[in-house]
């Protein structure tokens, strides 16, 4: 059982892996073209109601998605349950989108918001009605095909997102992108994924379902409320276009951020379930995915945070460079985004949403007041005060790790501090050589990617960090297959 539970994990880390960095890639070389062709407040208009989307697609999933996946055996009363629930409440959403879209344009001031709106509220509904077979193949950890129908369906949305642009659409392009990308995923998963609802709705099985799914829905509220209401501040208190300079630092960022925190809640939560009840097993799994997570994660934010003003010239011209001391911030924040998720997907794996959605409540709430205390001070404070956020966040979560697996912060701390220094120890050698290329963009990435590269592996080598061990074993083993 632990060999294949190996393979499948490996497996699923890899083609999740693929599926995340694949869409994200081609995401960002259409931001390029995008970022070139529109204005900061083509984006700053879109990153205005992210919140309400977010927030709608959260509710429409109400938890039960990883209720499905946490159960043993899910029936197909189960499933044909939740996947009528999902359409319904996408529809009573979107109506109330779509009644509500004038006042937040108003909130704003931004009149165009209100047919945005109505408009890209229609993904809604056509998303629930892809969720059930998402769920059923991250339980069976079948990644290869949600890899396939990602990048296929990005690539769609986003040629049609660029031809528009490049035909005077502006924001309309932005919100084609998400409509269409959404359509092709549906089509995708219906035509792969054989499973078909039952014309069945029982109540007791939402009510059993409900008593698990629903602290996981409500701790997803309360964190994507706290990750989106950045945006809604910004906007509000500043302008459209400094939410646009933010918006494309938090696109950039959230690129290897999201890519690794996205595999790592993928993979790991369905895998944590399975192995719940043996605790030394699952201690010594989670023990080894934070080694491999934060080796890869610091080194590649703390190279990002040193190259952020050459790369941001290169690829979207310097009207963009505003967004370059916020993007370091979130550099700085997104170090710790994978290994959060570490913890977090353990409470969910073992069965205990309550502790995740007392933890996640609490910490928002936190992070929320900091936030709005520190805006007094403009934007960079704001950003700072995130980035303290996600600081303090680990450490409750690390403390609550230790009382469910006896996974201790002292152990976690010496599990990461080696990466972390080799990191700053890297990142400041090659910031020097920042210093002694100045204005010469290109000179600057190429020379500095490779030797922080360079540099990062043979330091992890020569030290033997066992994140670097784990990893290139992890490799190695799957090119050999």
């Amino acid at each position: 059982m632990a060999g294949d539970l190996k393979q499948k994990t490996i497996s699923g880390i890899l083609w999740s892996g693929v599926q995340k960095f694949g869409s994200l890639a081609i995401s960002f070389i259409a931001n390029i073209v995008l970022a070139r062709l529109l204005t900061p407040d083509d984006f700053g208009c879109i990153g205005m109601l992210a919140i309400f989307i977010v927030l709608s697609q959260t509710f429409i999933d109400g938890g039960f998605g990883a209720a499905l996946v946490q159960k043993k055996n899910p029936t197909e009363e189960d499933y044909s349950t939740i996947f009528y629930w999902n359409i319904l409440v996408a529809i009573l959403l979107y109506a109330i989108l779509f009644v509500t879209a004038p006042f937040i344009a108003d909130f704003y001031r931004i009149p165009l918001l209100s047919d945005i709106l109505r408009v890209q509220g229609i993904s809604l509904i056509i998303s629930s009605f892809y969720i059930i077979q998402t769920n059923r193949l991250v339980k069976q950890l079948n990644f290869k095909t949600l890899s396939l129908v990602t990048v296929i369906a990005t690539l769609i949305g986003t040629l049609i997102a660029i031809i528009m642009a490049y035909q005077g659409c502006g924001v309309w392009s932005l919100v084609a992108k998400e409509m269409i990308t959404v359509l092709v995923t549906v089509v995708l998963l219906w035509y792969l994924c054989k499973w078909r609802p039952l014309l069945k709705f029982s109540f007791s099985s939402l009510k059993s379902l409900f008593s698990y799914g629903s602290m996981i829905l409500l701790a997803s509220l309360t964190n994507r409320l706290y990750e989106n209401i950045q945006g809604l501040i910004i906007g509000r208190a500043f302008s459209a276009k400094d939410l646009g300079f933010y918006t494309q630092a938090k696109k950039i960022e959230e690129i290897p951020v999201n890519t690794f925190a996205d595999v790592v809640t993928q993979v790991t939560f369905p895998v944590y379930a399975s192995i719940a009840e043996q605790r030394d097993y699952l201690k010594d799994i989670i023990r080894k995915n934070v080694k491999v997570v934060n080796f890869l994660a610091f080194g590649v934010m703390a190279l990002l945070l040193v190259v952020a003003k050459p790369l941001f010239i290169m690829l979207f011209t310097d009207k963009w460079l505003p967004s370059v001391p916020l993007f370091r911030v979130l550099c700085v924040a997104g170090m710790l985004v994978p290994l959060n998720n570490v913890n977090t997907q353990l409470f969910k794996g073992v069965g205990r949403s309550d502790i995740f959605f007392i933890l996640q409540f609490v910490k928002r709430l936190i992070g929320l007041v900091i936030i709005l205390i520190s805006i007094r001070w403009g934007l960079m404070a704001m950003m700072w005060a995130v980035a303290l956020n996600a600081y303090v966040f680990y450490g409750l979560n690390a403390y609550y790790t230790k009382q469910i697996l006896d996974y201790t912060l002292r152990e976690q701390f010496y599990d990461i501090f080696p990466n972390l220094l080799l990191a700053v120890i890297v990142g400041g050698i090659s910031w020097m050589v920042i210093v002694w290329l100045p204005n010469y963009y290109i000179l600057q990435l190429f020379v500095v990617g490779l030797l922080f590269t360079f540099l990062y592996l043979l330091g992890g080598k020569v030290v033997k960090l066992e994140g670097e061990d784990y990893f290139g074993k992890i490799v190695k083993e799957k090119i050999r297959k």
